[in-house]
């Protein structure tokens, strides 16, 4: 989730055009963006620029790192640091202890070219993620450029996650020359990327393609932009918690590992071998890639004794405390040689001095740290835990509803548990996943309930300001689902499935399309207009279906549909969800010439009893049944039902039939 735009941003924006000694016009005429874009942004009247808009500026301007970073964060586009997020980034700054196996396995990786998918797993706190900075620290010191980023646990995954984020924000800070020259030949990336639309050259076609056609330029587009990106030794992306990507997300990033040889595209990624079963996507990928020699996979294991007791000492060093044997031998006995249980005990140690401070789990850990919080922390944190790993502070002030003051009190005692800490200027992230999941599980079934309904209404109320709300369909769906809301989290639901189906993201959009028809089913609600939307939904969902490699949940959506509309005695629409159901017996994927005889049979029983529909609806039918007996070269057949579909379509003043 973005942070949100700062209120400063534009007297920030002013400053610096001053310092440059720039009048709005000349910033303008340097940035390529227009001198009232200029003005809105220094007025306030426009609180957050697209992020091309930034890199323009900052380009401009000839901004240091430094200020370049403070810009992009009060615009609310800081880049997320994923080598201190989730289980593992709990010991971002510790030493590697206990690790020269993967490290000698990271050294072999940038010596050699082949293979280019280099993935470590393990439990969760294992490590991964401390590994994955080390790969970042290496990789620019060979020649690679660096893209990072993540998956996160929620309902409502973005699409193509986890490499949407790092492809947005590997174009911040570019300038106008470089970004064309990276854009070049990209220009159907900006399905993933609208923003983009103004600065690519490539015209996309007009009208629109087959899904899978679509879906194939896209990823195209992605792979040719990191082509672009590409120095030296090539582009390297170290992706964190492989296991929460979206299963679109998934497919494009291995359609950029088709082949190793002349390759400059390159991976390091991380997941929880815990939440991957047999049947995940992830597997199924990491699998292809194995067959194909392209990738090679390192299961991390628990530290030994020794090491783990390395690790205490070089805690205690750096936090300039001392513990003493007892306690050391007590942590590293319990912890089990998971570096995160290590260090969440020593941050009990800090939190819960005279207490109870060596946890038996960390799940215990989080509790005793809880219980020595003020009541409005704790609240905070419950409030927090149903939102997500990273969540916005005004949300959580209207959550809670007590008074701001009291509220960031309570936000500063939660950081100082090591709890919740700051990320960004106006946003909070939780210090570890299994932080969020342990409270989320103490929550009873009513809170939980209560909290999903209250975080629902105020990221509602917050849409139209929100520039990326856009995004937060699913997000409202799952908020309201779980808040016991059905009527309001199916409209989101569908909400979602559309703006998938937008962008191509399939499978995002079956699964919402999905949520929607449970959730109009649950409503339970018999009147016409819930039947109506029921139906329209199953619609949606076939469409969808359409690029599956099996046409028979295609025509199972379409005929439920068919059904409720039957039902409901309405003639026009069932006779032409039946045409829709004869071009998928003629088109749709895995068409055989069995199930082409089964389409003309369905079609033919479907005009003899909807002899009393409109000419228009029975044209339609009639005219998919010529292309399903043409296939047969049942020519004397075709040309009958050809002649009176045209005969009907005239009829109805309908020329298009």
């Amino acid at each position: 989730m973005s942070a949100l735009p700062s209120p400063e941003f534009g007297s920030m924006l002013r400053r610096y055009r001053l310092a440059a000694r720039l009048t709005q016009e000349e910033l303008a005429e340097l940035s390529g963006v227009s001198p009232r874009a200029v003005i809105a942004l220094e007025r306030g009247e426009r609180r957050r620029p697209y992020r091309h808009t930034l890199a323009l500026l900052v380009s401009a301007l000839q901004l240091s790192a430094w200020d370049t970073e403070t810009l992009q964060r009060a615009a609310g586009y800081l880049p997320v640091d994923r080598s201190h997020e989730g289980c593992d980034g709990a010991a971002r700054a510790n030493p590697l202890v206990g690790r020269s196996r993967e490290l000698a396995a990271l050294e072999r990786y940038f010596e050699n070219p082949a293979p280019p998918v280099l993935v470590f797993a393990g439990e969760p706190g294992i490590g991964k993620s401390r590994l994955l900075q080390e790969a970042a620290r290496m990789a620019p010191t060979r020649g690679y450029t660096v893209l990072q980023g993540g998956g996160q646990r929620r309902s409502g995954q973005e699409p193509y996650a986890p490499l949407l984020e790092p492809l947005s924000h590997s174009l911040i800070g570019l300038s106008r020359s470089r970004l064309h020259d990276a854009l070049t030949g990209c220009g159907w990336l900006t399905r993933l990327l609208p923003e983009l639309l103004d600065i690519v050259n490539a015209p996309l076609p007009i009208g629109s393609l087959p899904p899978e056609q679509e879906r194939r330029l896209v990823f195209s587009a992605v792979a040719r932009y990191l082509r672009n990106r590409a120095n030296g030794a090539g582009i390297l992306l170290l992706l964190d918690d492989l296991q929460w990507s979206s299963p679109d997300g998934l497919d494009l990033l291995g359609s950029l590992f088709q082949v190793a040889d002349v390759n400059p595209i390159r991976m390091i990624g991380a997941y929880r071998d815990s939440e991957v079963l047999s049947d995940h996507p992830l597997n199924e990928l990491l699998a292809h890639l194995a067959e194909q020699h392209l990738a090679d996979q390192l299961t991390l294991n628990p530290l030994g004794d020794q090491d783990a007791m390395s690790l205490l000492d070089n805690l205690a060093q750096s936090s300039e405390q001392t513990w003493d044997d007892q306690v050391k031998e007590r942590i590293v006995q319990r912890a089990g040689g998971v570096p995160f249980f290590l260090v969440s005990c020593t941050h009990g140690l800090d939190v819960n001095r005279g207490s109870d401070i060596v946890p038996w789990s960390v799940a215990q850990s989080i509790r005793q740290r809880m219980v020595t919080l003020p009541q409005i922390a704790q609240e905070i944190l419950c409030a927090a835990a149903v939102l997500g790993r990273v969540m916005e502070r005004s949300v959580i002030c209207q959550m809670i509803g007590s008074p701001e003051n009291q509220v960031l009190k309570g936000l500063d005692l939660a950081g100082q548990a090591h709890l919740l800490l700051p990320h960004g200027k106006s946003t909070y992230r939780f210090a570890h996943d299994v932080v969020r999941e342990s409270i989320d599980a103490d929550l009873g079934e009513a809170q939980r309930m209560l909290l999903h309904k209250r975080a629902g209404e105020v990221l509602e109320a917050g849409w139209e300001w929100n520039r990326d709300g856009a995004r937060r369909a699913a997000e409202l769906a799952w908020h309201f689902s779980e808040g016991d809301e059905p009527e309001r989290a199916l409209a989101y639901a569908i909400q979602a499935g559309d703006e998938d189906a937008a962008i191509g993201a399939h499978i995002e959009g079956k699964q919402h399309f999905q949520t929607a028809l449970e959730l109009a089913r649950r409503a339970n609600n018999h009147e016409p207009s819930a039947k109506m939307l029921e139906a329209a939904i199953l619609e949606k969902l076939s469409a969808l279906l359409a690029v599956s490699p099996s046409a028979d949940e295609v025509l199972e959506s379409l005929q439920q549909a068919v059904s409720i509309y039957h039902e409901l005695g309405d003639r026009e629409n069932e006779g032409r969800v039946i045409a829709q159901i004869g071009r998928a017996y003629y088109w749709g994927v895995g068409t055989t010439p069995e199930r082409r005889r089964e389409g003309i049979a369905y079609l033919q029983a479907a005009r003899r009893s909807l002899e009393d529909a409109s000419d228009q609806t029975r044209a339609a039918l009639t005219a998919v049944l010529t292309h399903l007996l043409s296939s047969f070269e049942m020519y004397p057949q075709t040309l009958e039902a050809a002649r009176t579909a045209s005969d009907l379509a005239r009829a109805s003043g309908h020329d298009g039939i």
